[in-house]
């Protein structure tokens, strides 16, 4: 909660090393990450528990830099019965975590200054964030990334060293049902939508301005 509020305070431009007064100017981003992915590991436990899992509550890493923390994430201390209840648990975190995230990114979008490109205050963190990052920002900023920024790759490395390989279900013969397989596509396909940048061609028709060219 510190750390993620002392980053949330540094988007906006202030040191609470020298404004403690200020702390309350983190807190809306402070509660919107850790509500984020609280729920999205809470998917993952509750769709555990469901299936006769042992897991552990959900633990939160803090750094005090860069968003203030490195995610959070649940162990699994037993195997799972088989490959349905292996794609249940994996398959609840973020769809759980996307229902908080979506409306976040959303009121986000309707309290935030629109300014061009040239022209970000001083001081504030990366001097904000371009709306066409990602198909999926690109489209909600309308309704009111791998390829983009290599440091995505260190975001991968740190999870699989938190979260280690996965334990393989006990039966993994039984195949997935066609509902869970096409929950599944639908899955990818909004990872794709997040990750994926606008195409450059577009981002004049959208009207937006292309930081990465």
């Amino acid at each position: 909660m510190l750390t993620t509020t002392w980053a949330g305070a540094a988007h906006q431009g202030i040191d609470l090393l020298r404004e403690p007064g200020q702390f309350a100017t983190g807190l809306p981003y402070s509660f919107a990450l850790l509500a984020i992915l609280g729920v999205h590991e809470l998917g993952h436990y509750f769709a555990a528990r469901r299936h006769g899992i042992n897991v552990t509550p959900p633990f939160f890493i803090p750094v005090p830099f860069a968003l203030g923390t490195f995610g959070a994430f649940i162990q699994m201390r037993s195997p799972t019965e088989n490959g349905r209840s292996l794609f249940d648990v994996a398959v609840a975190g973020p769809l759980a975590g996307l229902a908080v995230a979506i409306p976040a990114l959303l009121i986000g979008l309707r309290s935030s200054t629109i300014l061009p490109v040239d022209a970000a205050p001083a001081g504030h963190m990366f001097g904000g964030t371009s709306a066409g990052s990602s198909l999926l920002f690109a489209l909600l900023a309308r309704l009111l990334a791998l390829f983009v920024w290599s440091g995505l790759m260190m975001w991968a490395i740190i999870v699989f060293f938190i979260a280690g390989r996965s334990t393989p279900p006990l039966n993994d013969v039984t195949p997935i049902t066609p509902g869970r397989r096409w929950l599944g596509y639908a899955t990818f396909a909004i990872l794709a939508s997040i990750l994926v940048p606008l195409p450059h061609a577009l981002w004049t028709a959208a009207g937006f301005h292309c930081p990465y060219l």
